[in-house]
């Protein structure tokens, strides 16, 4: 297990480390109240569902006179680095190299918090994989372990262009394939050819791309970022999408990712549902299962995805 990292406003304006313990013991908490039925609101405790507190709410509770005056909300603070794209500080595009994610300041906090407020807002309309296919979502690519599936927004029909729809996250992201499966997590999708798009507040919202992707059949990947003769023989159709972009978004409860809110992967995403143990190495899987680094793109802009959504291959990640 790893500790949270609560930050409080010093008199200069910098940051005080206030070491809080981390997820494992309110996961242990949660566990035994959910267990009764009840609901423990302002320790991060929630029954699945439902955060205890909005986003907004706990940036103003942060504020001076608030009840955490001082310290900074768990998605304002985020780890990982650009440098060496490595899987334990997280696969990050070349746009990121050198750079290192941490502490928002509490005028981005509020904005992200804003952002992630929309967000939630839409995505807690499905809070289950049948909710959504029964309002028309498609599946774009099947459950992957540290990710979930990858089912396009009921209502989408189009790309995102340029910068992210903060209430319309492109893809819902499952904790299995089956309909009962739980919702873990969103992401958006953004076509933007120079370089990664402007998204959250902060610097802290790294995207990443994948600009291949090999499918079996719609919504059936079996392959990212390998070449088109092993594509071929895997029985495959190669779909390029240089220009895309994604984040993820890692705040429904039962699925909060406290190491990186924006992180490619979250490693409790593994078809056992919200809330695994205290102590589970899960939360120390900081890699990206599932993705690999690609370099920024060097030839001149060329075809942009096209065709109408959601009946044709959709890239995912």
């Amino acid at each position: 297990m790893t500790s949270d990292q609560g930050r409080s406003w010093g008199t200069s304006g910098g940051y005080n480390i206030m070491r809080r313990v981390r997820r494992g013991r309110v996961v242990r908490a949660c566990a035994a109240i959910a267990t009764g039925g009840a609901l423990l609101v302002g320790a991060g405790c929630v029954q699945p569902g439902e955060p205890s507190t909005r986003f907004a709410d706990q940036v103003k509770a942060a504020q001076p006179g608030g009840p955490n005056a001082g310290v900074l909300p768990w998605f304002c603070h985020s780890e990982g680095r650009g440098e060496d794209h490595v899987p334990e500080h997280g696969e990050a595009d070349d746009a990121y190299a050198g750079m290192v994610k941490g502490d928002l300041s509490m005028e981005d906090c509020a904005k992200a918090a804003d952002f992630l407020d929309k967000a939630w807002a839409t995505a807690r309309r499905y809070p289950t994989r049948a909710d959504a296919q029964k309002a028309g979502s498609v599946q774009a690519v099947q459950f992957e372990y540290g990710t979930g599936t990858h089912d396009v927004l009921p209502g989408v029909t189009g790309w995102q262009w340029n910068e992210p729809d903060p209430s319309k996250p492109f893809y819902l992201q499952y904790d299995g394939d089956a309909p009962e499966s739980p919702l873990a997590g969103m992401s958006w999708y953004v076509v933007h050819v120079d370089g990664p798009p402007q998204g959250v507040a902060g610097d802290n919202d790294w995207w990443h791309r994948h600009t291949e992707i090999c499918y079996s059949a719609v919504g059936v990947a079996i392959g990212n970022e390998i070449s088109d003769e092993e594509c071929a023989a895997r029985g495959g159709v190669q779909k390029a999408w240089p220009y895309g972009w994604m984040l993820h978004a890692w705040i429904v409860p039962g699925y909060e990712n406290h190491y990186d809110v924006f992180g490619g992967a979250f490693g409790c995403v593994r078809m056992t549902g919200p809330y695994a143990p205290p102590g589970d190495r899960c939360y120390e899987n900081h890699s990206d299962m599932g993705h690999v680094h690609v370099p920024a793109p060097t030839a001149a802009p060329g075809p942009l995805p096209g065709g109408s959504l959601p009946g044709g291959s959709l890239p995912a990640g």
